[in-house]
């Protein structure tokens, strides 16, 4: 490229600095090829689902790290060509004070790569509902440094990413939500049973989250008051609580209406003629 330059312009240091200049334009256009390149590329990736959470946590990732490569190429580019500064140099000696930074930075790394994987394994993702840490909510965001959780009360719970190690998932999957319902030691337990499974069958049909029918387990407990029964219902990850909400309320309706009675402190008052 100087040598070219050379042949039109007899100066020499000008023709050097038209040739640092040439060669560090060359780079630029070369650096801004590569982004949308790569920017198109992810784009088409997420495009195919648009509504995915994890598509798109990847691709912001990806589009964040080529970019700082990219910018970190035409820093080094711009200090070798239009400045004549050896990097390796540089390199060479910002090693030292690497290493000392690493060992204060060692959570900070921790974090990152757990987020990456996090986000690349797909475990679980913005929306779902877990449990990390006793503390139960869905997740609001998810970054290469920190998960953060917002429960039903829109308590906030941000937790760095090194630190999680086990994570319950209420959404992933189908679910069988646990309902104990207690009944009078008066009450027939066969009429319970059979109004519990009336009571899911109608619930299945008219209740799109649940999926099947409802699933006497039979009585699990003899208590002071009552008589526990505990069924399952089968329902779609994430909407247990919904579910659990909804059969509740059907089941003490069906119960009213035949007359089963559910179990509750009473109060007794014995009136001895004013003595």
């Amino acid at each position: 490229m100087k040598a070219l330059i050379g042949q039109f312009i007899k100066n020499e240091l000008l023709a050097d600095l038209l040739s640092r200049a040439a060669g560090f334009a060359v780079t630029l256009l070369v650096s801004f090829v590569i982004l949308r390149l790569c920017k198109s590329a992810l784009n088409r990736y997420q495009n195919r689902q648009p509504d995915n959470h994890r598509r798109g946590t990847i691709c912001a990732i990806l589009s964040s790290v080529v970019h700082y490569c990219v910018y970190f190429f035409i820093f080094v580019q711009a200090l070798n060509q239009l400045f004549g500064i050896n990097v390796m140099s540089l390199l060479a000696a910002a090693g030292v004070v690497g290493i000392a930074v690493a060992f204060g930075a060692q959570s900070v790394v921790k974090d990152v790569i757990t987020g990456f994987f996090i986000i690349f394994e797909g475990k679980f993702e913005v929306g779902d509902i877990v449990t990390i840490d006793d503390f139960t909510g869905t997740v609001d965001s998810i970054t290469l440094r920190c998960t953060t959780i917002k429960n039903y009360m829109g308590d906030l719970y941000i937790v760095p990413n090194g630190s999680v190690e086990k994570v319950l998932n209420r959404q992933k999957y189908p679910h069988d939500v646990s309902i104990d319902v207690e009944i009078a030691y008066e009450s027939d337990i066969d009429t319970a049973i059979e109004v519990l499974k009336e009571c899911g069958k109608k619930a299945h049909r008219e209740f799109p989250m649940i999926t099947g029918d409802l699933k006497v387990l039979g009585v699990v407990a003899l208590g002071n008051n009552g008589v526990t029964i505990r069924s399952l219902v089968p329902c779609e990850g994430g909407n247990q609580y919904d579910v659990e909400r909804e059969m509740l309320r059907r089941i003490k309706y069906a119960f009213d209406e035949n007359n089963i009675e559910i179990p509750y402190n009473r109060l007794v008052v014995i009136d001895r003629g004013g003595h």
